[in-house]
């Protein structure tokens, strides 16, 4: 009986072990990806640009301040988005991922556009990618997950979030990392 109550407890040792081990390899292959978008409370203003004909504010939920993105039932055609121009390499894949709430919306997305190193937009037929249409209304957030390759010739991407119809989108933590393709 003892030998089986010292093998018990060598084995939740190293249960204990392992589990902490992975954690903090987990922690360490988290903290490498590094966000290229600025995100959260502190910084949605620093780097990020509003298109215009729309309304864009920081609004309270929580103990954070996330976007709301509002169009009235008048609105008029225009640049109705949230952008950033975040440099890429050419053949690196990305991944992004943001949280959203919808209230009586018909059309909301992600838009990425590539602009060369001189900033000037790619072949905007081409070289535009776009998320599924976002429609209708939630009550809890959602995620919102694209993945993509920066083509030849990019030195930039132009992340949009965008909204084409009357309603409000919320918008929190959009989040750009380089994946790696070995894996």
């Amino acid at each position: 009986m003892k030998r089986i109550i010292s093998s018990l407890k060598c084995f939740a040792d190293w249960r204990k072990t392992a589990f902490v081990a992975l954690f903090s390899l987990a922690s360490t292959l988290m903290a490498d990806q590094v966000n290229l978008l600025e995100s959260g409370s502190e910084s949605w203003t620093q780097g990020w640009k509003a298109g215009y004909g729309c309304s864009l504010s920081l609004a309270p939920v929580g103990s954070e301040m996330v976007l709301r993105q509002t169009l009235p039932d008048d609105f008029s055609k225009g640049n109705h988005s949230w952008q950033m121009r975040v440099p890429v390499t050419p053949g690196d894949a990305y991944s992004f991922h943001v949280l959203y709430q919808l209230q009586d919306v018909d059309s909301a997305m992600v838009q990425f556009h590539f602009a060369d190193q001189k900033g000037k937009l790619m072949d905007y037929l081409k070289f535009r990618l776009s998320t599924e249409v976002l429609k209708g209304s939630t009550q809890d957030w959602k995620t919102l997950n694209y993945n993509f390759e920066a083509p030849e010739g990019a030195a930039y991407v132009l992340v949009a979030l965008r909204l084409n119809s009357p309603g409000t989108v919320y918008w929190d933590k959009p989040t750009l990392q380089v994946v790696d393709k070995s894996n």
